[in-house]
């Protein structure tokens, strides 16, 4: 099957970094209660994630400052199943 904006971006490597493809971003709670926020690439690699998230005070998912130092940990605990999708209702805006 031939996917046209694949091939678009594997001959122009600059369109990633320009936003053409959205990154993906959602909330992500851990087997211990605690919440995340996780940016992953259109292919589903991780690229950053920030966290612990306190439940009762969460924002919108592009007010995070994404870091990549807990994606190692990350990764770790999607490979272990010890992470769910949640969609929480955002009370900050």
């Amino acid at each position: 099957m031939f996917f046209p904006a694949i091939a678009i971006a594997a001959n122009r490597p600059g369109i990633l970094r320009r936003g053409i493809m959205a990154a993906v971003k959602g909330f992500w709670q851990h087997t211990n209660g605690t919440i995340y926020a996780v940016k992953s690439d259109s292919f589903g690699n991780i690229i950053g994630g920030a966290g612990p998230l306190d439940p009762d005070d969460l924002y919108d998912l592009d007010e995070y400052d994404y870091k990549s130092a807990i994606v190692d940990w990350l990764e770790e605990a999607f490979s272990q199943y010890k992470l769910h999708r949640i969609n929480p209702q955002i009370v900050n805006n």
